[in-house]
């Protein structure tokens, strides 16, 4: 059987467990809003440059910040 003192702390215990919930639940749809885990482009190509009649292509990938170049020529 549970005395006062008992029900006081689980009474304490529940109250403080719901806030850190709520506080964890409102972040999450604050960065759901804002769209911080929103669809990134995969992958993003972009020409900078030619050189000897080819263009030069820079492949990139955002959320790595990797960026490699290579060079594209149009034979047609």
């Amino acid at each position: 059987m549970m005395n006062t003192e008992d029900k006081e702390a689980l009474n304490e215990f529940t109250r403080g467990l719901l806030f850190c919930i709520g506080v964890i639940g409102v972040l999450i749809t604050i960065v759901l809003i804002t769209g911080r885990w929103g669809e990134e482009p995969i992958q993003s190509t972009q020409v900078v440059g030619e050189y000897k009649g080819c263009e030069i292509v820079q492949w990139y990938h955002p959320s790595l910040a990797e960026y490699k170049y290579f060079l594209y020529c149009n034979n047609d």
